[in-house]
């Protein structure tokens, strides 16, 4: 399963509509409309996390990486696998990875 029929599958699942998920990412109802049905086919990263929380999944199981059952429901799911994700990285990306998390803290202190 590709990611916009899990966004589209997980929307339906938890009984949201796509205005409602469009207003929680303040975006529009046709941007969300496009995400599911691959029109756009890239997401911008910075709407994967808040589409993770209104979904009530993680990134992961969005992206396919990972199945999602009822036990992996929240942000413990996504700190698991970038965890694991970083054990595997050489040490120059897990430094680039470790600056991208400080730089994104700031940008939240900072909003």
């Amino acid at each position: 399963m590709e990611i916009n029929e899990r966004i589209k599958k997980r929307r339906k699942e938890i009984g949201l509509s796509a205005d409602e998920v469009a207003n929680a990412l303040h975006v529009s109802r046709a941007t969300i409309y496009r995400y599911e049905s691959k029109e756009i086919e890239k997401l911008p990263t910075n709407i994967m996390e808040p589409l993770a929380k209104v979904l009530k999944c993680s990134i992961p199981y969005l992206m396919g990486w990972d199945e999602m059952d009822d036990t992996r429901k929240d942000t413990n799911s996504n700190i698991d696998y970038l965890v694991k994700l970083s054990q595997s990285l050489p040490p120059d990306q897990l430094d680039r990875l470790i600056s991208y998390a400080q730089f994104l803290k700031t940008e939240k202190n900072n909003n």
